[in-house]
Parts: C-alpha cells; sequence; structure tokens
C-alpha cells in the first residue's frame, strides 16, 4: 500500500477514539431490552401529558435527582427528538395513533 493510500479499517479506531474523548457530555445509553408495552405507554405520555413535546418530556425527565430510574424513558425521549428532528410529520402519525386507541382518552 502506498504512503498516500489510507486503509479504513485502520482509521476507524482512530475515529472512534477521537469522538468518544470530544463528547464527554454525551451519557452512553444503557442496553436494555425493547417492550412493545412500554414504548406504548411512552407515545400516549407523550402526546397526552407532554403534548407531543419531546424536549420538555426530556428536560422533566434529566430534572428528576433520580434519573437513572427513568432511563428507558429518557432514552425513548432522546429517540423520539432525533426522529421527529428528519421526520417533522411523523408527530401527526403518532397524534393519530394516540388518539385512535382507547386507552387514554383527550381530556375535552
Amino acid at each position: 500500500m502506498a504512503e498516500n493510500d489510507t486503509d479504513k479499517s485502520q482509521l476507524s479506531p482512530t475515529r472512534v477514539r477521537k469522538s468518544k474523548t470530544a463528547r464527554r457530555n454525551v451519557v452512553s445509553m444503557p442496553l436494555a431490552e425493547a417492550s412493545v408495552v412500554a414504548d406504548f405507554l411512552r407515545y400516549h405520555v407523550l402526546i397526552r401529558v407532554f403534548n407531543g413535546d419531546a424536549d420538555q418530556w426530556l428536560a422533566e425527565l434529566e430534572s428528576k435527582a433520580d434519573a437513572d430510574d427513568f432511563s428507558g424513558d429518557i432514552r425513548f425521549a432522546r429517540w423520539i427528538r432525533g426522529r421527529l428532528r428528519r421526520n417533522p410529520g411523523l408527530m401527526a402519525e403518532i397524534r393519530r395513533m394516540v388518539d385512535a386507541t382507547p386507552f387514554w382518552r383527550a381530556q375535552a
């Protein structure tokens, strides 16, 4: 291999190390099993309690003294916030799904 050629496999570990040191303020998300029921409830909380505002929900969760107890909710709120930034029309779909279920009706 010539000196100017780059082997991507050699660059990957360097890039990973750089990104980890550059992002010390980012909390790595713990691995957990996904729960369809928990996510179903989280969509309802997002819509019914926080009116679709994932940032407000995330701020509320992070302000709690025992935020570790809410790690699944925090992970979900961060994930849905990212999805909504990439696809703002997704909120209308989520609202339709939540409104279609008799689980937690909107207050009149």
